[in-house]
């Protein structure tokens, strides 16, 4: 790493420092700041998710199983999976073993029917390993390169998504200059050799693919926290940098609404507060909104394609996990706060089986926990599912 881009990731680290502090002192009385009802419940929240295309959470369509992955914490950094289905529930923590860093990546691939976890070693190179009901897992793959890693002040790390166009499973990844770069494999040519797509990405980034128009869209928080994109489209390729303004502190959240056909961008303002840009077919980008609250940089959002809702979720600044989500019908509701101690880390998918919305976070202690909702009953209670982790 080039004394230059040092000095950018630690402006960073600075930077996410104070508004951490910020978030705290809001954290007195952050229900009554910011119109929150405590234990509030949202109406029309199911509906048939994709599966995160950056995050621990993955459901897999060929046995209806939805997997969790997440690293050991003290001494032990090896990947662990749990897996859950209707018909047996939760099963015990499975050790996928390796040393890691960073937070993993799951993904489906439904070419070939494999279940994906991307995840950074020690040596800071890219590691992949995959299953599937014929074989089982799959060894630990080394893709290469040396990367950034993910973590709760720079949620850089990688993602993964799956293209439907070519067929394609496409990894991106930062790399110590902060540029931003991309690999990809089909079942025809196997893996590629990895493109420097350049950008900067210190700050985090994410990836989002758009089958309203077939484009894949990079979006990319470099040092000088500015929001910068970068989409490829079938027709043209790959574009220039675009500058989306604003000053943003850690990765952003990135999700396709297919009921508007729009491209959202979820992240957070130096002054904590959520804020939001989306792209839509019909008049391109929106100017900033300021959703308001106190959060961590570290967000998750979903969509649900069949009531239209966008749900996004956040730790607040007292270390209860809050949510807000839009509805074609009523806009924006209220923050709702969904209560635990929580580390800012969290990750968020809903189960096509079930239909319920799943969030999954890391407890004070380190433990994961599960919350989730259903129309039937609406928020369980939060759910201990053990462990002692690093990463989720």
């Amino acid at each position: 790493m080039t004394a230059k881009n040092a000095v950018r990731r630690l402006v960073l680290i600075l930077g996410t420092l104070t508004f951490m502090a910020a978030s705290a002192m809001a954290a007195a009385s952050p229900a009554a700041a910011a119109g929150m009802a405590a234990g509030e419940t949202g109406a029309s929240q199911s509906g048939n998710p994709a599966s995160p295309a950056n995050g621990p959470v993955v459901y897999d369509p060929a046995n209806g199983n939805l997997y969790v992955f997440a690293v050991g914490g003290s001494t032990d950094v090896a990947l662990y999976e749990r897996s859950w289905n209707q018909s047996r529930g939760w099963s015990a923590w499975t050790d996928l073993g390796g040393r890691w860093i960073g937070r993993p990546t799951a993904i489906y691939d439904p070419a070939s029917g494999n279940l994906e976890v991307y995840i950074l070693g020690g040596n800071t190179a890219l590691f992949e390993r995959s299953w599937n009901q014929s074989r089982g897992w799959s060894a630990w793959m080394d893709l290469g390169g040396r990367w950034l890693s993910g973590s709760m002040f720079l949620p850089a790390g990688q993602a993964v998504i799956y293209d439907p166009a070519s067929r394609s499973i496409e990894v991106y990844a930062v790399g110590y200059n902060g540029s931003v770069h991309e690999r990809s494999w089909n079942s025809v040519h196997g893996w590629s050799a990895w493109t420097n797509l350049g950008g900067a990405a210190e700050g985090g980034f994410a990836v989002v693919y758009d089958p309203g128009n077939g484009n894949v869209d990079v979006f990319a928080v470099p040092g000088n926290s500015a929001l910068e994109e970068r989409s490829w489209s079938p027709a043209h390729g790959w574009s220039r940098w675009i500058d989306l303004g604003f000053a943003l502190v850690g990765g952003p959240a990135v999700v396709f609404d297919p009921v508007t056909g729009d491209v959202e961008v979820y992240d957070v303002a130096r002054n904590a507060t959520l804020v939001e840009r989306y792209w839509s077919p019909a008049h391109g980008w929106s100017r900033w909104i300021d959703l308001g609250f106190s959060i961590y940089p570290d967000i998750a959002a979903v969509t649900d394609p069949v009531s239209g809702d966008v749900e996004v979720y956040g730790v607040a600044g007292n270390a209860t996990l809050a949510e807000r989500y839009w509805s074609p019908a009523h806009g924006w509701s209220r923050w709702i706060d969904l209560g635990s101690a929580l580390y800012p880390e969290i990750a968020a998918v809903t189960d096509p089986v079930g239909g319920n919305l799943e969030v999954y976070a890391l407890s004070q202690r380190s433990a994961l926990l599960e919350r989730s909702w259903s129309a039937a009953s609406g928020w369980s209670k939060w759910i201990n599912l053990g462990g002692r982790f690093l990463q989720v």
